[in-house]
């Protein structure tokens, strides 16, 4: 079974022992890049200077 592009919420609501682990989380190369790059960018924000962790009165900006 060909489970590239599936969603994964249907994926692992079906009882459909054939779908293995190997198939569900292979070839996830947008995935990942997606994942470094929104690391990459909180980093970046945390790094820059005038970051404060404990600065509670700062707004927050929400990433998604």
């Amino acid at each position: 079974m060909d489970v590239s592009g599936r969603d994964l919420r249907a994926l692992f609501s079906t009882n459909d022992s054939s779908v293995t682990a190997v198939e569900a989380f292979t070839n996830r190369t947008t995935q990942w890049e997606t994942v470094a790059a929104a690391l990459t960018e909180h980093f970046q924000h945390i790094g820059a200077p005038g970051f404060a962790v404990d600065d509670l009165e700062a707004p927050r900006v929400i990433w998604f």
